[in-house]
Order: structure tokens, then C-alpha cells, then sequence
């Protein structure tokens, strides 16, 4: 998914996400589900590799192209958190999972 490309895939089938351009030696697999999205600052986050401190910012641009698949609380402005990610004709339940190292 390096670039913003949906469909790159490792050899084993999984899409990829990609780090500081470092190609598949700093890509992770894809989880849709597991972006977080920041409630202060509104950056958009993805793991990656424990050694890499377990959090990766996603790219200004890139995250651009990815805001119009979260999904939002009905009724609710864009200033909250989102619950829903559509990817790859799934809607997927965002975990929330890094919050806790924001904390």
C-alpha cells in the first residue's frame, strides 16, 4: 500500500503499508482495523514494528487519500472519533488498539 496503492501485496498475499519510503524492508502488513486515528491532533497512526517503537505515523498524503473510507457515528461531525474503516469492500470495526500509547 506504499504510496497509497490499494492492492500491493507481499508474496504471501497481504497488502503492505511501507515507513519512510523504505520499501518492503520497512513494510508491515496492512491492518485496516488498527489505524487510529489521533482525537487531539487528527493524525493518522498504523502499527509498526516493535523496534521501530511499535506506532507509525501515516504520511500527510497518504492519509488524505485514506479520510474518506473512516466512517463516522451517525449524526456526528467529523470532529470526532471515527468507528468504521472501508477497505477492500469490508467495512472493519477500528480497535482503537494504539490509544494506549498516547496515554
Amino acid at each position: 500500500m506504499h504510496g497509497g496503492r490499494e492492492g500491493e501485496r507481499a508474496s504471501e498475499g497481504l497488502e503492505l503499508l511501507s515507513f519512510c519510503g523504505g520499501g518492503r524492508e520497512l513494510a508491515v502488513p496492512f491492518r485496516p482495523q488498527a489505524l487510529y486515528m489521533h482525537p487531539d491532533s487528527g493524525r493518522l497512526y498504523h502499527p509498526c514494528a516493535g523496534r521501530a517503537g511499535a506506532v507509525g505515523l501515516v504520511r500527510s498524503a497518504l492519509a488524505f487519500q485514506l479520510s474518506s473510507r473512516f466512517e463516522y457515528p451517525s449524526g456526528q461531525t467529523l470532529t470526532t472519533q471515527p468507528t468504521h474503516f472501508h477497505w477492500a469492500g469490508e467495512r472493519h470495526v477500528l480497535t482503537n488498539e494504539l490509544a494506549a500509547h498516547f496515554t
